[in-house]
């Protein structure tokens, strides 16, 4: 190999070394193993109310499972809807997948017992093994929504189809209790990142 030749050939090494290191990097962010973890935003404080059906529903249930919650009332004419109908598409996407919940809590439990959750959730086709609907007193739901989810609900009697404000979020919770992220449901790309997220908290050892 001539001087020639030689310094023609290591400028083209180094450019083939630096091409297939970026490759590199490039296959490891696809499979996902350079993303920035999950932030922890505090963990859900122990609780228990009602499921759809009457009977009590400690928060224990959901130990050791990744759980999706939001917020809702059944004569919500509004938001609610759309809530509900971003819950079913997540019921559809994980339904191939175990170690799952759903979790719809009413921000108004004197308009809804137990008795019109199930019809509720019959109406919005839930599977209610892994998608439960809960309600408690007005002051545990509140404290609920309030002190563990750190979201707000209020009344406003202005408004007929939306007397109650209440988030527009889906939270995501791990396995341990602690939530995840907020999610807005009236956003189709935080949905897809929603989808994401808990599929890596999944795909996480139990």
């Amino acid at each position: 190999m001539t001087a020639r030749d030689r310094s023609l050939f290591f400028p083209a090494a180094i450019i083939a070394a630096t091409a297939a290191i970026i490759a590199s990097f490039i296959t490891v962010r696809e499979r996902g193993q350079h993303e920035e973890p999950l932030p922890r935003l505090g963990g859900v404080p122990a609780f228990i109310v009602y499921d759809q059906t009457g009977a009590p529903f400690p928060s224990s249930r959901l130990d050791g499972s990744v759980w999706l919650a939001d917020f809702f009332f059944t004569r919500c004419q509004g938001l609610c809807p759309v809530l509900t109908d971003r819950m079913h598409d997540m019921q559809d996407k994980l339904a191939g997948k175990t170690g799952w919940f759903l979790v719809s809590i009413t921000v108004d439990p004197a308009h809804d017992p137990p008795g019109a959750l199930e019809q509720y959730a019959k109406e919005h086709g839930a599977k209610t093994d892994r998608w439960v609907f809960l309600t408690a007193e007005e002051p545990s739901i509140r404290a609920l929504v309030t002190q563990g989810f750190h979201l707000a609900v209020e009344k406003d009697s202005t408004n007929v189809a939306e007397p109650l404000l209440h988030s527009q979020s889906i939270a995501l919770v791990d396995r341990g209790g602690e939530i995840r992220g907020y999610y807005n449901a009236t956003d189709d790309k935080a949905m897809k990142t929603l989808l994401r997220d808990a599929k890596r908290l999944l795909a996480e050892p139990a």
